[in-house]
């Protein structure tokens, strides 16, 4: 039995279905990430766990116990919004301290807990200053320290960082994510913000139209992305999803990328019975794919300049002439836009790599680290 299991999980709102059938299962201490565009019922997914919002129906088992039909002040869940939420008119130490207070637990442990916390995220000098006086990232320090003196069983984020700048999100980031390997409790927390999720999560549930699209770790959401949604919204910049076409003839299947006419502009030619690269992940039977249309899926950084690529590795790349349309400089890499046949492809080198001067210059896609997609379902076929 897992920690925490979500089953069948269904809310709607008049008319409108926000998440329908949501099954997930978490185990303890685990830090899950709810990723998606805004509006996918992400955060009311978390309002649900909360005990904030009904559900129409499913389940949501807590350690075996049914939670939809326990009060959100007896599911033992404390909550981190994203607009902090603390009381103006009252120091750091009783913003903390309050909801204990009107639990009445005992002063003296009361001034422990505060004492505690405060000590675990560093803002033991800032007990008795007001709200108005603390800096952003100070109020979501004091908006965590609230919900760690619950000692709760399950903490819910909701976009705590959204309100931050740049560079206090990261510092943020890394302060959360020391919080959780020290308290080793469960999170379950909210963001549209990828970078977010990857780098704070030990398994990221990607949403989209309310449907959990893939459930998994982040570096099985990256290199095996499950649908060309996932694909494309995983990853910056993203997956290039190239339209392409698969046909047979006596002798071998052609690959096509491209129009010109009715002939593709770019063919690949691959001895009939043979499945395309030889990457568990990126394994395309081509035998059950002919005449479909399909979606060539490549990360950015899987596609080199032919120059630079050892004979070994062209073995399992596809050479294609592009024309470079511009660079964007991004410090460490360079981020290049290329055309092919009309279409654009975004390539990612080193920046210490010399880039060609010619504006049409030949690039190796890496079959190994392709992706296939069905172009109308976005089903991946690999």
């Amino acid at each position: 039995m897992s920690f925490l299991e979500i089953k069948q999980l269904t809310k709607k709102f008049a008319k409108t279905t926000v998440f329908k059938d949501i099954n997930l299962q978490i185990e303890k201490g685990e830090f899950i990430v709810l990723l998606g565009p805004s509006g996918c019922g992400k955060s009311t997914l978390l309002n649900c766990i909360a005990g904030l919002l009904s559900t129409d129906s499913g389940q949501i088992m807590m350690e075996g116990e049914d939670m939809n039909v326990k009060h959100p002040s007896k599911r033992d869940i404390a909550m981190v919004f994203q607009s902090y939420a603390l009381y103006p008119n009252m120091t750091v130490g009783k913003n903390i301290s309050f909801g204990m207070k009107v639990r009445r637990i005992p002063e003296k442990t009361i001034q422990e807990k505060v004492s505690q916390v405060a000590g675990i995220l560093n803002i033991t000098e800032l007990l008795n200053r007001k709200p108005y006086q603390l800096s952003g990232g100070q109020q979501q320090r004091v908006a965590i320290g609230r919900a760690l003196v619950r000692d709760p069983k399950l903490f819910l984020f909701d976009e705590p960082l959204s309100n931050l700048d740049a560079k206090l999100r990261l510092k943020m980031r890394t302060e959360i994510k020391r919080l959780h390997k020290n308290l080793k409790t469960t999170i379950i927390y909210v963001t549209h913000d990828q970078v977010e999720a990857m780098t704070l999560a030990d398994k990221i549930a990607v949403i989209n139209h309310g449907k959990v699209m893939q459930f998994a770790s982040p570096k099985e959401i990256y290199f095996s992305p499950n649908s060309a949604f996932v694909a494309q919204f995983i990853g910056s910049p993203p997956m290039n999803l190239i339209p392409a076409s698969i046909t047979k003839n006596a002798t071998h299947y052609q690959i096509g990328i491209g129009n010109k006419g009715k002939q593709a502009s770019f063919s690949l030619a691959i001895p009939a019975g043979n499945t395309l690269a030889k990457a568990k992940h990126s394994r395309l039977q081509l035998k059950n794919n002919e005449s479909r249309k399909i979606l060539l899926g490549i990360r950015p950084e899987n596609i080199y300049l032919a120059k630079n690529i050892a004979g070994s590795k062209k073995l399992s790349a596809w050479k294609l002439s592009m024309r470079l349309d511009f660079i964007e400089p991004h410090g460490a890499d360079n981020q290049l836009i290329l055309d092919l046949d009309g279409m654009e492809i975004i390539c990612r080198l080193h920046s210490d790599i010399l880039l060609p001067k010619t504006s049409e210059t030949e690039f190796y896609l890496d079959l190994n680290k392709a992706i296939f997609y069905d172009a109308e379902s976005g089903e991946c076929l690999s």
